[in-house]
């Protein structure tokens, strides 16, 4: 589309037509702008408000343009006004074109370079992502994915199989999520077990997946290629690697609490298995009914008595705090590491994978 342009009209624009300050020194922009080739108008913020399709079709009459910008933080909201203007002084309304600076990342005064590109692809007529030459940076081919429902199933799955490592958080104690709790889907009303379970299964086995339950994201920081992810892992009170999920404790176990997989309906054991078909399927301790740790550590116990394997229960496991959280998920973009520290029954956990 560079060659002849003809008149081309510049308009900024706050989002929607209205009065908030703009995100980006608009008095930079438009001196810059005046400056471009082809450019006859530049309108400020300032002058927008109060404008109608007709004083729009009247301007771009008057000053013969062939072409309108519509630059700013999202300025799409204002098109349709100034195709209709364009179209009433008889001009192309697909030739209203947008210079969004958030879209492409010019989001800030330390972006105004940015914006001047974002405008001058704008007004030669070249689609900025064409134009841009994307930053190269060393990106962790490892995924995070949080959440263990369907949807991070599916996803953990797809990543997984195309042979990408991937760690999937869930802060119960086990996948599934709540279509594990239906009987039917929507809209062809199949089982939604039959649909769950074996996906279920196949992302407690397979090689490419961590599988963190019971445990939650507390914060997320850094930049793609270098995120730092701090995870809280909750004391499940349960050694995963060695329980064989023979239910004994939980036969033995006093106390009593709403299942949460029944929605209440019907009270499981304090240590339990969420339900039969969970992954993983082993035993946790819920410490808000738990009589141990409810009377801290002076009643009950029973648990730990009848357990068949030495040491797999631990009721005294706390959740790890401050320094001690399940300190730092990594992915360094100079060391291509990733380390996970947490609880287990010697205190701390490394993971560490090259």
């Amino acid at each position: 589309m560079i060659g002849d342009l003809g008149g081309v009209g510049i308009y900024f624009l706050n989002g929607d037509i209205s009065n908030s300050p703009p995100n980006e020194d608009f008095s930079e922009l438009m001196g810059y702008a005046e400056k471009l080739p082809g450019v006859k108008i530049v309108k400020s913020p300032g002058d927008i408000p109060g404008l109608s399709a007709d004083r729009l079709s009247k301007e771009i009459k008057q000053n013969d343009l062939s072409r309108v910008i519509l630059a700013g933080d999202t300025p799409g909201f204002s098109r349709p006004l100034f195709a209709g203007a364009m179209a009433s002084a008889g001009k192309n309304p697909t030739d209203v074109v947008l210079a969004d600076f958030r879209e492409h990342g010019a989001v800030s005064k330390d972006e105004t370079d940015r914006a001047k590109a974002i405008l001058n692809c704008a007004v030669v007529g070249v689609p900025f992502e064409l134009a841009a030459k994307p930053e190269e940076s060393d990106v962790h081919p490892d995924t995070l994915v949080i959440g263990g429902g369907i949807a991070g199933i599916q996803a953990s799955l797809e990543i997984a199989n195309a042979g990408k490592k991937v760690y999937l958080v869930e802060r119960t104690g086990t996948i599934g999520g709540h279509m594990a709790m239906f009987d039917k889907t929507f809209p062809t009303l199949d089982c939604a077990a039959c649909i769950l379970t074996p996906k279920m299964v196949e992302v407690g086995q397979h090689p490419h997946i961590e599988l963190m339950t019971y445990c939650e994201v507390k914060g997320v920081s850094g930049e793609p290629g270098n995120y730092r992810v701090r995870i809280l892992k909750k004391a499940r009170k349960v050694n995963l690697a060695t329980c064989i999920g023979c239910g004994t404790c939980s036969e033995k176990c006093p106390g009593t609490a709403p299942s949460e997989f029944d929605a209440g309906t019907t009270m499981r054991k304090s240590i339990y298995i969420p339900f039969p078909q969970a992954v993983p399927n082993k035993y946790l301790v819920d410490s808000e009914s738990c009589l141990y740790t409810q009377s801290d550590g002076k009643k009950c116990g029973v648990c730990v008595k009848f357990c068949p394997v030495k040491d797999c229960i631990n009721l005294d496991e706390k959740d790890r705090k401050s320094k001690s959280l399940l300190e730092i998920l990594s992915f360094p973009q100079d060391s291509r590491s990733l380390t996970v520290h947490g609880p287990n029954s010697l205190g701390m956990e490394n993971i560490r994978m090259w």
